[in-house]
């Protein structure tokens, strides 16, 4: 596969830009970054879902890795994205299209509840005024599975995260926060896990050891719906054999998740 450009210090862009192709930024956290070191040792992902997106949309695009973990959309913590060197180079590089994946890590702030949408919203209102007037969508998280991160008779927290919150309502905010913002509804990676893998508290065979971080054929099924969100609406433009169906309304969970 081949791999998509990954962050470091400095003026990383220079040469990509030249190339002349459609810049794509995935930016997001330990899940985007894919090959991060996981809960009892071993590598959650060798072929992070930007690398997937890289084959599957060919040369005429540069794709950029810009996972940092442990970060955060929300502004007021320790660890916010926005003051990453990661963040000054997607804006010096004014991307064609961005694809966002915060959540599960802010829902572990305080301030989850009151400023979680606003500064998401902040983060796209930025991105969409850059000069490059990029297309920006968000995608959604992938459940909490049993792991090593989060064990049987413990599935409270997984990295400090609570599995409650990541699993049952961090989608009504995205949701939110793609429709104040006026983008298309959040990329549906949640019911994809969720309907490959249903119960959260068995281990699923899109997941790592640590029930956290997709493994290498979550990473595909991710790399797949952003492929297919880029080229068009993730559950129109598909062929029939690749959606997913929506689970039934009493799970509390819709198509906005897919």
């Amino acid at each position: 596969p081949t791999p998509a450009v990954q962050p470091k210090e400095g003026n990383l862009f220079t040469e990509q830009v030249a190339m002349g192709c459609r810049h794509v930024a995935c930016i997001g956290t330990s899940i985007t970054k894919g090959n991060v070191s996981i809960l009892h040792g071993g590598v959650a992902a060798n072929n992070p879902y930007p690398n997937v997106l890289q084959d599957l949309l060919g040369s005429d695009f540069c794709v950029h890795n810009l996972g940092i973990p442990d970060r955060t959309a929300l502004k007021e913590t320790n660890t916010p994205f926005l003051q990453t060197a990661a963040w000054q180079q997607v804006k010096t590089m004014a991307p064609d299209i961005v694809i966002l994946q915060f959540g599960s890590r802010d829902t572990a702030e305080n301030s989850f509840s009151h400023d979680f949408r606003f500064d998401y919203g902040v983060m796209i209102s930025t991105l969409k005024a850059l000069r490059s007037r990029p297309l920006v969508y968000i995608m959604a998280v992938p459940p909490i599975y049993l792991g090593s991160a989060a064990k049987q008779g413990r599935m409270h927290t997984a990295y400090g995260m609570p599995i409650e919150k990541v699993n049952r309502l961090l989608h009504g905010p995205l949701q939110a926060i793609a429709r104040e913002n006026g983008i298309a509804p959040p990329i549906s990676v949640f019911t994809a896990f969720h309907a490959k893998c249903p119960v959260f508290n068995l281990r699923c065979g899109l997941m790592s050891a640590d029930g956290v971080h997709p493994n290498d054929k979550g990473h595909k099924v991710i790399g797949r719906l952003v492929d297919i969100a880029i080229k068009g609406d993730d559950r129109c433009w598909a062929p029939a054999s690749e959606r997913w169906p929506c689970p039934s309304a009493a799970l509390d969970i819709d198509q906005a998740q897919c």
